[in-house]
């Protein structure tokens, strides 16, 4: 379990511990498995549905997570499971100056196709009260169209793979 303020390191602590137990399992020089796959893909899906620019970190977490990762009696993972904990429900609808509000909102906005933003009549980000209160529409260095793309294939290889993880979770 980690604790810590905002800024600390609890995220990136995190994806580094589940990158070390999924290289650990896998094997040296092997490729991941399916499940060590599935876990790692989350990442992305979890930041950008829980994460947010604050004025002191731009990848903030919105909420705390309980990660627990199942292994067999080899030691090899089988599953995982996560909780998440909202830690403050006021910055769901409210963003101070220089903040914004989670990320897969201005992912969207900035990376939908036409089709895409035809089909749920998507405005500018500038075009949401929830999206510009804050004056950050965009953060620097950060690509808000290449980390919907990433998101969107995170969710295709844990949507393509969530049988067999709903199986294996189950023994």
């Amino acid at each position: 379990m980690y604790s810590g303020e905002s800024g600390s390191g609890k995220t990136e602590a995190t994806k580094s511990i589940l990158a070390c137990l999924a290289a650990l399992v896998s094997g040296k020089g092997h490729q991941l498995g399916r499940i060590e796959t599935m876990i790692m893909e989350t990442n992305p899906v979890l930041e950008a549905f829980g994460n947010a620019r604050t004025v002191r970190n731009n990848n903030s977490s919105r909420f705390g997570k309980f990660v627990k990762v199942q292994f067999d009696t080899r030691g090899l993972i089988v599953g995982a499971s996560i909780e998440t904990y909202l830690l403050e429900k006021s910055r769901v609808v409210y963003q101070a100056q220089a903040e914004r509000n989670y990320h897969v909102f201005y992912q969207l906005c900035a990376g939908a196709s036409r089709e895409e933003r035809a089909q749920v009549s998507l405005k500018s980000p500038n075009e949401y009260h929830y999206l510009k209160q804050g004056n950050c529409i965009s953060i620097p260095e950060v690509n808000d169209a290449a980390e919907f793309n990433r998101v969107k294939q995170a969710l295709t290889v844990v949507r393509k793979n969530s049988e067999l993880f709903r199986l294996r979770c189950l023994f």
